[in-house]
């Protein structure tokens, strides 16, 4: 099956969670839902969207918003230029 290796890597991604939130650090620099940002990208490069691009960075993943005028995402998925799916963890 195509995305057999998912549940393997969310388990280590909720593992991981709890260990980094539990050290205090991931609290304070964001990192707790680092692992997921790249299940996310490894699901989209295999999910058959031949032209899908994947934006995470600060400044690569804005949108323009209802209450500001623009807002980051965690992760903006956009194929053929057209926004798939925006997610804030």
């Amino acid at each position: 099956m195509k995305f057999d290796w998912m549940d393997q890597a969310i388990r280590g991604t909720i593992k991981n969670f709890w260990k980094v939130r539990d050290g205090g650090k991931g609290v304070t620099t964001g990192k707790t839902l680092d692992p997921l940002v790249g299940i996310m990208i490894r699901t989209v490069r295999e999910s058959g969207l031949p032209n899908a691009e994947v934006y995470t960075g600060r400044n690569t993943s804005q949108l323009p918003g209802y209450f500001r005028p623009h807002k980051s995402w965690d992760v903006v998925i956009l194929n053929d230029g057209k926004l798939i799916v925006a997610i804030e963890f």
